[in-house]
């Protein structure tokens, strides 16, 4: 496999770099910090230790952190723009697909960045829009204009639905041969054969093109009487706890790794002294505070849920459900991003495992009658209508379209896209 790596990729790297300029090898340093996975930020200090600088005379080549981070930005389009550049939609998806899959495998590195800027707060997608503007990169899709407002949403959606869709199955299938990423430990996954990599571009393909196996389309008057039945009544749900909205609030602003107790506190207008109260510590916090909100909606999916028909009409009341919840709680939604991408890098993660155990334990207890599926499965049915929701309240979606639009993904869960 190596060899195919360096053939397809290394030369992209090599001609972007300056291999004795100090500035690239910072890059460098900063980039080598996330051949394990993390989700914290990284420090100017962790990177000077690397490069056996001092933090100061970073600053000679970087302004500040978030100058270092926008030319990692920089750096991982100009690696993936000339995968991009070839890539045709689906006429050619499995080749594009194989080769960006050897080269995250030897560079995991540019992965793991790609996954904590996804979940770190402010507008990456705008940032690596910009930065493959200035390339003169067109995907081909068409989604947006000059002011990088969506114009064409159907598209954006088979966009979001495609990208879910393969994020997902990589990340299952990288697991079946890593079966956890340490946070101490570079993931190797040279067991994976050429092979394999092919069929799995291949099962992910028929997935895009024709649709999941063994699911059907429901008619629309049907469809019609099932979101009729999810909908949530005023007053139906219980008013939501206000040290959660708080906490959500920050994890909104912040992140999951800038909450403090101290931050809550403030946008309650409490001193942090009044939180200790009710909890011990922030771990105990957020563990409560979010257990409790996603035990909630998932007894509220589940008794929905379980009122299908059959295997389909039980896989449209999950999702609808669900997205039906978090228009009327969207509070959590930055929750259930973090959850997604977590749930599907399904890091060895203390921090994570006192947060949501007791959500994962909760989820793996089957209502009777609800959707009885493989876990991973469900992840992936659950990062549809999220993803939606998040990306369509970013681009101005209303309400009344983001039910038409997961009916949309529902049909290309069933079809296939169409082209």
């Amino acid at each position: 496999m190596e060899s195919i790596v360096n053939n397809c990729c290394k030369a992209k790297l090599n001609c972007i770099r300056k291999k004795n300029s100090t500035k690239e090898k910072i890059l460098d340093a900063a980039f080598s910090l996330y051949k394990t996975p993390r989700f914290k930020d990284i420090s100017l200090q962790e990177v000077a230790d690397i490069c056996g600088i001092t933090k100061a005379a970073i600053f000679r080549h970087y302004k500040s952190k978030e100058d270092l981070i926008q030319a990692m930005n920089s750096r991982f389009v100009d690696i993936t723009c000339p995968f991009f550049q070839t890539f045709r939609g689906l006429e050619n998806f499995t080749e594009v697909f194989e080769k960006i899959f050897l080269y995250f495998v030897d560079h995991f590195e540019y992965l793991a960045f790609f996954m904590k800027e996804l979940l770190r707060p402010g507008e990456f997608e705008n940032r690596l829009y910009q930065e493959f503007k200035k390339r003169n990169i067109n995907s081909g899709y068409q989604v947006f204009d000059e002011n990088r407002i969506v114009k064409n949403k159907e598209t954006y959606v088979k966009v979001i639905y495609s990208f879910i869709s393969v994020f997902h199955n990589s990340f299952q299938f990288a697991h079946s041969h890593v079966k956890v990423f340490d946070e101490n430990k570079i993931p190797d996954f040279h067991s994976i054969t050429q092979k394999e990599i092919h069929e799995l571009s291949e099962n992910i393909y028929e997935l895009l093109k024709n649709g999941e196996k063994g699911l059907e389309d429901i008619s629309d008057a049907r469809k019609t009487e099932l979101e009729k039945f999810i909908e949530i009544s005023e007053g139906e749900l219980p008013e939501e706890n206000k040290i959660f909205s708080a906490l959500a609030f920050v994890i909104h602003t912040y992140g999951f790794v800038g909450v403090t107790v101290e931050r809550v506190a403030s946008e309650l207008g409490l001193a942090k002294s009044s939180l200790y109260t009710y909890f011990s510590n922030k771990n105990t916090m957020m563990k409560e505070l979010i257990s409790d909100e996603l035990i909630q909606m998932i007894n509220f999916v589940n008794k929905k849920t379980a009122a299908g028909k059959n295997y389909s009409e039980k896989i449209y009341l999950h999702m609808f459900s669900q997205l039906e919840y978090l228009i009327n709680r969207k509070s959590l939604l930055p929750v259930m991003s973090w959850i997604s991408i977590q749930e599907n890098m399904d890091m060895k993660n203390p921090e994570k495992e006192k947060i949501i155990k007791k959500f994962i334990n909760e989820k793996l207890k089957k209502t009777e009658g609800a959707l009885n599926i493989d876990d991973e499965k469900i992840v992936w049915i659950s990062m549809l209508p999220v993803t939606l929701m998040v990306q369509g309240i970013k681009h101005g979606f209303k309400m009344t379209e983001l039910k038409l639009h997961l009916r949309n993904m529902f049909r290309m869960m069933t079809k296939g896209i169409e082209l």
